[in-house]
């Protein structure tokens, strides 16, 4: 996920379907990983990323928490605009998802039986 991040700038759910794209397998085979045991999660999900220039140098990144976990949480927006585009990309009818969720977040209680409408919106 870290080459489709650093090829593409986003991870959807498009790039697991089909033939790899080349420049991201490209990518992949430059990126080595190693164990962080003294990283705290799964308290936390930090990240280090270490870059080597080619000038030799190398650039160190650490993030002590990552975006979308419980202590730096997605707003709703971002939430609900990730599962619509997410049902878009597996042919999900924009008023079939729009209607689920609206049931699920705008309602004291949730009327889950809408969740039936997303199955046969399907293409």
């Amino acid at each position: 996920m870290l080459a489709l991040q650093v090829v593409r700038g986003a991870v959807v759910l498009d790039d697991f379907v089909g033939v790899p794209d080349p420049a991201v397998l490209a990518m992949a085979a430059r990126i080595d990983w190693e164990p962080w045991p003294e990283s705290s999660y799964p308290a936390v999900f930090p990240a280090a990323i270490e870059v080597e220039l080619t000038d030799g140098t190398t650039e160190t990144l650490r993030i002590d928490d990552v975006d979308g976990s419980a202590r730096r949480p997605w707003d709703a927006a971002r939430v609900i605009g990730k599962f619509l585009d997410n049902c878009a990309r597996v042919g999900v009818e924009s008023t079939a998802a729009e209607k689920f969720s609206d049931a699920l977040i705008g309602a004291a209680h949730p009327d889950l039986s809408t969740l039936r409408s997303l199955v046969g919106a399907t293409g």
